[in-house]
């Protein structure tokens, strides 16, 4: 279960992009911007934050780039994910 609090370790820039969190191998989609992020890590705004399954894909706005990404801290509104290519 991922922990409260800032969690992203790598140096993160300030970004504002639309992204799609797919749940329940793609059955359902929640709506995302990505705040911070780095290589490996990232914040997202999210209208609930506890609801997120610890493990999802994430996809960008342009569809082409895919992100397996971890929980691993939550607050109000958003989350921190470690994230991993999807191949």
């Amino acid at each position: 279960m991922a922990t409260r609090g800032n969690k992203v370790k790598d140096p993160a820039q300030s970004v504002t992009l639309r992204a799609t969190i797919h749940l329940d191998a793609g059955k359902s989609t929640v709506e995302c911007a990505v705040t911070e992020m780095s290589d490996k890590d990232a914040r997202l705004a999210v209208p609930d934050a506890d609801s997120i399954p610890d493990t999802f894909l994430l996809t960008f706005a342009s569809g082409k780039v895919r992100r397996r990404c971890t929980v691993v801290s939550r607050e109000l509104g958003q989350i921190s994910v470690k994230m991993a290519k999807v191949y």
